[in-house]
Formats: C-alpha cells, structure tokens, sequence
C-alpha cells in the first residue's frame, strides 16, 4: 500500500501533525515497478480557521509518500524507504468554504447549548 500524508507547518490554528491524504493499493512481484500518482486538491490543504471558515493559509506543506506514516527522521533525509517534498502556497488566505448555520423549520438552532439544556434535535 502506498500513502500520501500532508502536514502543514505553519498553520494559524492547532492542526494534526500530519494528515492520511490519500493510498493506493497495489501489489507487485519482487523487482516490479508502478508508478502511483496522487493529486492534491485545495480542500486537503485546507483548514478550519478560528471564524469557522474553511481556508487555504500561505506557508509551506509537508508531502511524504511510502508504505507508512512519516516520521522525523524521514523528513531529515536519515530514512529512505519514504519520499518527502516540502511545496508553499504563496496566495493570501482564500476561503473555499464557510459553516452554515444550521436552521429548524426556518429558524436558527444554536450550536452551543446552556449547561442542563437539551439538544433540540436529538431525543432523549
């Protein structure tokens, strides 16, 4: 199985240190060769941002390709079994999407709700 994990390093917000982007299953015989190829889209380089926006940041990206999950040592050039690239988005904020509120019958539910309260949607 061949991974894809995306990690951005200069996030505005807390994000995981690395994210499964995408794999792709393949089996070869010993000495075989495949090429695999993935294509990034904007929402796996996007993040929620603290107003609730779904958003590309400027900064630099992480890209490791192998068999597992990345560590350190992979980006550090100490392991070679995994292969690692750093690109940059140097375009200003964009926003790709924003939450919606949710609405009940054409009014609005709140998202957060008072200690003791009961959820609206959910019974008990």
């Amino acid at each position: 199985m061949v991974q894809l994990y995306v990690s951005d390093t200069a996030a505005s917000v807390p994000v995981p240190i690395r994210q499964l982007q995408g794999f792709e299953r393949i089996h070869l015989a010993p000495g075989e060769v495949e090429r695999v190829t993935f294509t990034l889209t904007p929402g796996q380089l996007s993040l929620i941002d603290g107003e609730g926006r779904r958003v590309i940041e400027p900064g630099q990206f992480q890209i490791a390709v192998g068999g597992r999950q990345p560590t350190s040592d992979d980006f550090a050039g100490k392991v070679t079994d995994v292969l690692t690239a750093t690109i940059e988005v140097t375009v200003a904020v964009t926003e790709i999407w924003r939450r919606q509120p949710r609405t009940r019958g054409g009014l609005a539910v709140s998202d957060s709700l008072g200690a003791g309260s009961r959820s609206p949607t959910r019974p008990l």
